[in-house]
């Protein structure tokens, strides 16, 4: 579990911009919290956060990056990715 600070170090994101992906719903907002009752992330969050920050470099735009990550479309992205590994 990381908080938001540390996801912020080890992700190079601004607060603003994690901030502004989970209100848009594209991020994972943490449920968890700490023993001082702040928020804490866990692995699932800082992956999908990883994720998008990838789309983002890559150049993909908000909206573009809401289609890839939908549930039905991940799915198929995961099992994409599995075909893939299984060519290799």
């Amino acid at each position: 579990m990381k908080s938001f600070k540390e996801v912020q170090e080890m992700l190079g994101l601004t607060k603003r911009k994690i901030q502004l992906c989970e209100d848009e719903g594209i991020a994972i907002k943490p449920t968890n919290r700490n023993k001082y009752g702040h928020l804490v992330y866990g692995t699932k969050e800082i992956e999908r956060l990883w994720f998008i920050k990838l789309l983002y470099e890559l150049g993909y735009k908000k909206e573009e990056i809401k289609e890839i990550i939908s549930p039905e479309n991940l799915n198929e992205n995961l099992l994409l990715k599995k075909l893939i590994k299984e060519l290799d």
